[in-house]
């Protein structure tokens, strides 16, 4: 039983990757002329690289990605580490629409929307074919959250996940950091907060633990930028860890929030998934907006930090 339960939740999981891949490459094959170009020419002012962080995460669906095409543009030489920290604020931001996204409720629609997608990826034309993907890719999205429900239901049963539970929900630090770790082997917070999200629908986590899990996976995701920086020069690092202490200062003045947060949450929803969504929006654009005034300031504090700790570990 417990190991059909296991197959279950990573067969969902598994539709789940392949919703986000078919998602972005619907959505890249329409932006991605636009994208490096956004990227490289609205970078001369703090409050255009944010918007065009922003604006360029939300239409390819990936942080990631626009984390990894900007550590390589600092590495090439075509943006300077200091330009770059308006893109990160931005990515940050522009990843939560995602997030909002899933907590939208569009089951009812999900053969049609799949009916569409398939015949849209019939035609020949870049635009439609794109589209169609996309949509499919949705559809699958909507399907595995589906799925996850159902399973983390059945998984609650389990002593091992009991007991996990029990632990996540005992210690918020713990939740954190096994969200961290868990992000950083996916590399996706996306589908990490999914998978709180149906978790919290079945009422399988209380609210404080699921906003620790959201609160580690935006410093498990920035493995993809640290992964990215490997192998290029010393600016390209300074953009990865630019990405790092800005998702690990958040999650500092956040985790004391935590209570905060799930008291009053329910003041803009009683929905628990929409919850996790406001409030990794919320998380992003409060850490993104404080450091944006100071964007020049920041990236010389990087500089700094960096070099201090590569100083002690030499020693």
């Amino acid at each position: 039983m417990g190991m059909q339960l296991l197959l279950l939740f990573f067969s969902c999981f598994l539709l789940f990757f392949c919703g986000m891949a078919m998602m972005k490459y619907g959505f890249q094959q329409m932006s991605h002329r636009h994208l490096e170009k956004w990227l490289y020419n609205c970078t001369n002012a703090p409050i255009k690289s944010f918007l065009t962080g922003m604006i360029a995460t939300a239409l390819v669906h990936s942080s990631s990605l626009v984390m990894v095409i900007t550590v390589s543009f600092v590495s090439a030489g075509l943006l300077k580490f200091k330009d770059a920290i308006g893109i990160i604020l931005g990515s940050n931001v522009g990843t939560t629409f995602t997030t909002e996204f899933l907590a939208v409720e569009i089951d009812d629609y999900l053969g049609m929307m799949f009916a569409i997608s398939l015949l849209l990826m019939l035609f020949k034309n870049r635009i439609l074919f794109s589209l169609g993907c996309s949509c499919f890719g949705i559809s699958c999205i909507f399907l595995a959250l589906n799925g996850f429900e159902k399973a983390a239901f059945l998984l609650s049963d389990l002593q091992v996940m009991s007991d996990l539970l029990a632990k996540s929900s005992d210690h918020l630090l713990f939740s954190v950091g096994i969200s961290a770790v868990f992000t950083g082997i996916i590399q996706s917070s996306t589908a990490l907060i999914g998978i709180v999200m149906s978790f919290m629908n079945e009422q399988l986590l209380p609210l404080e633990t699921g906003l620790a899990f959201v609160l580690g996976a935006n410093i498990g995701t920035c493995i993809t930028a640290l992964l990215a920086s490997i192998g290029s020069k010393q600016e390209a690092k300074y953009t990865a860890f630019a990405h790092l202490w800005l998702n690990v200062f958040g999650v500092i003045l956040f985790v004391p929030l935590i209570p905060f947060f799930a008291n009053n949450l329910k003041l803009l929803t009683n929905e628990p998934d929409f919850q996790i969504a406001h409030f990794s929006l919320i998380f992003n654009l409060i850490t993104s907006l404080i450091i944006l005034p100071f964007a020049n300031q920041y990236a010389n504090f990087v500089l700094w930090w960096t070099k201090t700790i590569s100083t002690w570990i030499k020693k």
